[in-house]
């Protein structure tokens, strides 16, 4: 009897809970709060371009510009054999949108065909295959990208030494790229404008100005302040140190420039 009696207690008393809790109503838009601190925008100006194709870093929590002109069709392409599993936009009336695939020697290749209707509208995509979500902002403004792609992963790393827009966004640090370096002297000629590490190598990026027959000599500081010679590839204005450490000496003639690794 008073197991029964404890049951049914205990059904009244969530009743009672449930029954206070909803009558609290819905949370409004305004109680509702977003994070954005991860996310980021890409347009075409972030991507490199290939004759007629737009490449792009991919990141999951990236949305990717697409610009497209009336009359001409854009050509998306996935990974290849990646299967397409969804693909939908918010205006469907305004934009003609097809799939299609091939076979190539990389493996099947699907490809997401895009052509708006008439210029000066906007939607957004978003493609669904088996291995990861495209977000896209679809802009007809009459400026043509005939094909897009995106590098994956690791892959993707290569990209940054030739795409300086992409490299301080917040996106970047579940990759483990790190931007958190002190540089001593930012103003002289030869001057680093920024460095970041993969966890693997340091990426060193010069003044734009600086001539590959006339490079300070780098160096490592150790924890004593001892010097050690370190060799580096001078690739695309960037010094490319195989390790990371946590200071570096530039030293040209009299003029010298330390780099501190700041985490």
């Amino acid at each position: 009897m008073l197991k029964h009696g404890f049951i049914f207690f205990t059904i009244m008393l969530s009743l009672i809970c449930s029954f206070a809790q909803c009558s609290r109503g819905l949370p409004s838009p305004s109680d509702i709060h977003y994070s954005t601190q991860n996310s980021m925008v890409l347009d075409y100006d972030d991507a490199i371009k290939t004759g007629n194709e737009f490449i792009y870093p991919f990141f999951d929590n990236a949305t990717y510009k697409i610009h497209l002109r009336p009359g001409y069709i854009t050509d998306i392409r996935l990974e290849p054999d990646e299967v397409l599993n969804y693909v939908g936009g918010g205006d469907s009336y305004r934009w003609k949108i097809d799939t299609a695939s091939n076979n190539t020697r990389q493996g099947l290749l699907t490809h997401v065909f895009i052509k708006p209707l008439i210029e000066g509208i906007s939607t957004n995509l978003v493609i669904v295959s088996d291995k990861r979500t495209y977000h896209l902002e679809l802009i007809s403004d009459g400026t043509l990208s005939s094909m897009v792609s995106w590098r994956y992963g690791s892959t993707s790393l290569s990209m940054y030494t030739s795409s300086p827009p992409l490299l301080k966004s917040p996106a970047l640090m579940p990759l483990g790229i790190s931007f958190n370096y002190r540089i001593s002297n930012t103003k002289l000629p030869w001057s680093p404008s920024f460095v970041f590490n993969d966890l693997s190598k340091t990426y060193i990026k010069m003044n734009d100005t600086i001539s590959a027959t006339y490079l300070p000599s780098l160096y490592i500081l150790d924890g004593s302040n001892n010097l050690v010679l370190v060799s580096y590839r001078f690739q695309s204005g960037y010094f490319i140190v195989d390790s990371v450490n946590d200071k570096y000496l530039l030293l040209l003639g009299r003029d010298r420039v330390i780099v501190t690794r700041m985490d």
